[in-house]
Order: structure tokens, then C-alpha cells, then sequence
């Protein structure tokens, strides 16, 4: 029988001992194998992926790359806000800011081989104007040319002066003046129309027994004289001014009848204008030549006729920007031409010393002002870059007025005082708001911008009240104080005195 073995004696260990030896390495190793996945939790989850130092990565393992998060879209810029449609503005400044900042847009994408020296100016005043906060009046204004508005108002005057001038001689020969006559001065404050054919029946009523007055002959020759001075306010579309006209008309003419009288008349004239707000100014100085006719159809009916035509240069100045802008000014020279007729009626009804007239009168007036470029006053300064070419204008008149006349003769011992009050209404036909048409002139384009003017008074009175003396040997003395009414906007006070003396 075989004995097991004894340990102590080199023998092998039995079978229990050689597994319980197998069982401790088992634990060992499951007790590392534990501690290595532990570990392996214990990582931030951004370590998980990476390469561990001695550890061997799967070249072909599929890399799984986190997906990018968008990055946010950038806000869109602001654009600038255009200049014309900047709040504050009105529409003649809209008007103007988009005609100057098209302007610099087609110069800066037109100018080829470097841009002008006016160019640049015009560019710098585009900049100046857009960075301003309140370029309406600093900029747009000024660049506005809103002031040629007064030139039409101012032609309109000389003619009507003229016209009144011409009238008064055929007044005075249906009174029976013969021979050389002189009026005097007539001083007339109100918008340009003197007061005509006011005086010409009662300047000889009184004296009718008078065969010296009554007596007349072939040829005569006359000197009227006449000033004016209107004033008018500002508007929206013009800016308002004030005015002094003097006037120089003479005369011959040749009575064909007893009846009728035909004549030709010189006029002069010189008119200052001041615009308001320091905006410039006008002077016009103008000629003009006249047929005249007058005819009497009964003792108490009477027709007229005036046909002018003149020639007249307008000094121009407009201010562009003030001193503290740039001190610029705008200046020309344009001329035009001036074409008139004027048609009169009138009907006198006697009763003892009083006389009652119906009148009656339609005027025609157009002129024309030829087209010009300004140039700057101060070269070097900033604006002359920005001026402006003005084109042609037209302005026509059509004016009808409707009067009844009263007059009272009194006897005198040294003659006949005539008392008279007058009240006419008149309407406007034509001269509907104008246009006034310009460009800048750096504008490659030669692109157009408007500007409307004010529409006219359409119906109004004219009121008035006076004193004539009629005194021996023809000669004659007057005062006339006329006021207009329905005219929003002007003052019209009217002053008339005159002398008249025959030779």
C-alpha cells in the first residue's frame, strides 16, 4: 500500500494544497482587474478617447469628432439714414438734399483722371451738410434758389409802373392838357401798381368854362415821374423782400382829332429789392418804349390802348452760406425781355358837382428772364463748388379790374377842389405757380431739380381816397391814399401827390 508523501520529507503537496495556491492567484488577479476598471471610471469624461501612455491604440478604430457648435450670425450694420429723409426737413430742403447728394454720388462715380477743385468743394459741402444736425437751414437753405422767385415779382413791377406812367398823360389829354406837362412825383407804397387814369376827368371838370385849359394843339411832350415802394413777407416756397422803383417815362404824342390821340413813350427804370433774412438781393435796371392811343366815343365814354415792350439786366446776389458756414454768395447778371398791353374803358355819369365813373381795365404782362450760370463771390471759399445754373423763366400776368369812381367838385375863389373816393375789384387770371428750374453745375448728369413759387392772390379791392385842386392856367394838384385788401401776406399802403404845369 502506498503512504501518501510527507511535505517535510521533499515530497509533493498533496491535491487540497495545490488548489487552494490556485484559488489565492485567482483573487489577486480579479482584484487588480477591478482596481483597472475603477480607475477607469474615476476619468473625466474629456480623457476618455485619448491615447494613454503605453497603451495600444486600433490604428483602423473609427475617430468619432465632436460636431462644432454654430457660431452666431453677425448683426447686420445700420445704414445710414439718407439726408433727404432726415426728420425736420420740409419739402423745398428734401427737394435740395436730393438734388446735392446726387449730385456727389455722380460725381464720385463719373469723375475720371482726378477730381476739379469745384468738384471736391462740392463733395466737402455734401459731407459738411450730411454730418450737421440741423442742415435744413444751415445748408439747404442757403443752396435753395428760391430767391430767383423775386426777379418774376420784380419784372412784373417795372411793366405795371410803365404802364400807369402812359396812362396818366392819356388821362391828362382827355382832360385837355396841351402843350409840355409835367406830373410831378408820385410816391406809391404797396406791391407795384400805381394808381392810373384816376385823375384824368376831374383835372378839367371844374375849369370847363376855361377856353386856355380846353384849347389844345397838334404835338405834345411829357415827363411822369413815379416811385414805388412794396414790401411782401415770407413764405414757405419765397422768401419776402423789400422794394424801392423809381420810374422816368417821356413822351411825345400827336392829337389826330379832337377826339383821338396817338403817342410814343420812353421809359427808365431802377428798382432795388433787399430779400429778407439776408438772403440776397435784386437790382434791376430796365428801358422800354410804348404806343399809346386814346379815343373818346361820346362826351361820357372813352377807350384806351398801351402797347410796351423793354429790355431789362438783373443784378443778382444770393447768399449761399453765412460767415460762420463760409461766407459765400452766388452772383449774375442775366437779362430779359418784357411785353405789355393794357386795355381801358370808362363811362361818366354828371349830376350837378357830382360825377359818378365806371372804369373798367384788363393788363397783359409777360416776361421773360434768359437762363445763366452764377459764379461764386469768394472763389476760395466753401460753396463755389456748389452753385447753381438757372434756366429760363416765363412769368405772365392777366389782370381785369372792375371801378367805380365818385367824385365832388367844390368852387373856390382860386379854383375847384374835387373830393373823390374809388373802390375796384380786381382778379388775377394768370401767373399761376411757377417753377424754377436749376441744376447744379458740377452735376455731370446734368440732372434737374424744381422748386415752386407761390401761387398769386387771386381776387382783391383796391380802395382809395383823394383831393385834386385844379387852379388856373392849367396847373393842378393832388394827393391820393389808396390801400389793397385780400392780399395775405403783403402790405399795400399807397401814397399818390403830383404837380401838373402846361406850357
Amino acid at each position: 500500500m502506498v503512504q501518501p508523501s510527507n511535505p517535510q520529507d521533499g515530497g509533493t503537496l498533496p491535491v487540497g494544497h495545490h488548489s487552494e495556491r490556485q484559488l489565492s492567484r485567482h483573487l489577486v488577479a480579479g482584484t487588480g482587474a477591478l482596481a483597472i476598471l475603477l480607475f477607469g471610471l474615476a476619468l473625466p469624461l474629456g480623457a476618455q478617447g485619448q491615447e494613454v501612455p503605453g497603451e495600444v491604440t486600433d490604428p483602423d478604430a473609427e475617430v468619432v469628432e465632436p460636431e462644432p457648435e454654430p457660431e452666431p450670425e453677425p448683426e447686420p450694420e445700420a445704414q445710414p439714414e439718407a439726408p433727404a429723409e432726415r426728420e425736420g426737413l420740409t419739402e423745398r430742403q428734401r427737394e435740395v438734399a436730393r438734388a446735392l447728394h446726387n449730385a456727389c454720388d455722380n460725381v464720385r462715380q463719373t469723375s475720371e483722371g482726378g477730381l476739379t477743385s469745384r468738384q471736391r468743394d462740392l463733395l466737402a459741402v455734401c459731407e459738411a451738410a450730411a454730418a450737421d444736425e440741423d442742415p435744413g437751414p444751415n445748408y439747404y437753405d442757403g443752396l435753395a434758389p428760391d430767391e430767383v422767385a423775386s426777379q418774376g415779382r420784380v419784372s412784373m413791377q417795372t411793366m405795371r409802373q410803365q404802364l400807369d406812367n402812359v396812362a396818366d398823360r392819356m388821362s391828362e389829354l382827355r382832360a385837355g392838357a396841351t402843350g409840355v406837362s409835367t406830373r410831378g412825383l408820385s410816391l406809391a407804397m404797396h406791391d407795384g401798381q400805381a394808381p392810373s387814369r384816376l385823375y384824368g376827368d376831374i383835372l378839367g371838370g371844374g375849369a370847363s368854362s376855361d377856353s386856355d385849359i380846353l384849347a389844345f394843339s397838334q404835338w405834345g411832350v411829357f415827363v411822369n415821374g413815379s416811385a414805388a415802394l412794396s414790401r411782401r413777407d415770407s413764405s414757405d416756397a419765397e422768401p419776402g423782400f423789400r422794394s424801392r422803383s423809381f420810374g422816368l417815362t417821356t413822351g411825345v404824342d400827336y392829337r389826330l382829332t379832337p377826339d383821338s390821340v396817338v403817342g410814343a413813350a420812353l421809359g427808365i427804370t431802377r428798382t432795388d429789392t433787399d430779400l429778407r433774412d439776408n438772403a440776397g438781393g435784386v437790382d434791376v435796371d430796365g428801358y422800354n418804349l410804348s404806343l399809346y392811343g386814346t379815343h373818346l366815343l361820346s362826351d361820357a365814354f372813352y377807350l384806351e390802348g398801351i402797347a410796351t415792350v423793354g429790355r431789362n439786366r438783373y443784378d443778382t446776389v444770393r447768399t449761399v452760406f453765412s460767415e460762420s458756414i463760409g461766407n459765400q454768395s452766388a452772383l449774375a447778371r442775366p437779362k430779359g425781355d418784357e411785353y405789355a398791353l393794357g386795355l381801358n374803358a370808362g363811362y361818366d355819369i354828371s349830376n350837378g358837382p357830382w360825377t359818378t365813373s365806371l372804369q373798367a381795365s384788363f393788363d397783359y404782362l409777360r416776361g421773360e428772364i434768359d437762363g445763366y450760370t452764377e459764379r461764386p463771390r469768394h472763389p476760395d471759399n466753401l460753396g463755389a463748388g456748389a452753385l447753381l445754373h438757372i434756366d429760363g423763366q416765363t412769368i405772365e400776368s392777366q389782370t381785369a379790374e372792375a371801378a367805380v369812381q365818385l367824385s365832388y367838385a367844390a368852387s373856390q375863389s382860386w379854383g375847384v377842389m374835387h373830393y373823390t373816393t374809388r373802390v375796384g375789384l380786381a382778379h388775377e387770371f394768370s401767373d399761376r405757380s411757377r417753377l424754377i428750374n436749376a441744376r447744379f453745375q458740377e452735376d455731370p448728369t446734368n440732372t434737374t431739380f424744381s422748386l415752386r413759387t407761390d401761387s398769386p392772390e387771386r381776387t382783391y379791392l383796391n380802395l382809395g381816397a383823394g383831393l385834386t385842386a385844379q387852379m388856373a392856367q392849367g396847373r393842378a394838384a393832388y394827393v391820393f391814399l389808396e390801400t389793397v385788401e385780400g392780399q395775405s401776406g403783403y402790405r399795400h399802403y399807397q401814397i399818390d401827390v403830383g404837380l401838373r404845369m402846361e406850357f
